[in-house]
């Protein structure tokens, strides 16, 4: 896919869950992050395209990006394209694409982006919004949905809420719910 971006991270490039099932020394994990571990090496294993996605909701450092990472990294080994990206960086590609020298045009981007097999919408709520944004994170939503791209969302709490309060997200925040039915926490 080319959307002048890394499809993952060099930070989670190696975040696997064969990493962790082979340490010699089992990781102490909470009892919470211990059930969703197991729940997404089960999500992987299950995976179909157009499954619905998971909502990871927590504090920062809490592990959501890494076990999303993990998924990306299960599902790639099946031959599914992924995508691990923040939403803020998202939006501002599109934006780019906006512009008149753009080397590509917003609808080509929504046309690869529609491709995907299983995309990560990373530290959703950090994002500013203008309202040219807004117009776009909700184009970006839809075309996931109705192209029945597999979507997860990673959260804050306190971010999510932000959200809340803008009378025009309650439509991406609906789509959001139905995409990503099952609701993961993680607290520490």
């Amino acid at each position: 896919k080319d959307l002048n971006c890394p499809l993952i991270t060099p930070l989670f490039a190696d975040k696997t869950f064969s990493y962790y099932f082979n340490q010699p020394i089992k990781p102490v994990w909470s009892e919470e992050y211990e059930k969703n571990f197991r729940r997404c090496v089960e999500y992987a294993r299950e995976f179909k395209k157009g499954d619905s996605g998971l909502m990871m909701i927590g504090n920062v450092g809490t592990g959501k990006t890494t076990l999303q990472a993990c998924i990306i990294h299960e599902l790639e080994q099946k031959g599914k394209i992924c995508l691990l990206i923040q939403f803020s960086a998202l939006l501002d590609l599109m934006i780019q694409a906006c512009s008149y020298d753009a080397k590509k045009s917003i609808f080509q981007l929504y046309n690869i982006l529609s491709q995907f097999d299983y995309v990560v919408l990373d530290d959703l709520g950090r994002e500013k919004y203008t309202e040219k944004r807004l117009e776009i994170a909700f184009r970006i939503i839809d075309c996931l949905m109705n192209n029945k791209v597999t979507v997860s969302i990673t959260a804050n709490q306190e971010c999510l809420q932000s959200l809340l309060k803008i009378p025009e997200y309650n439509a991406i925040i609906d789509r959001l719910h139905m995409m990503c039915p099952e609701k993961m926490i993680f607290t520490g």
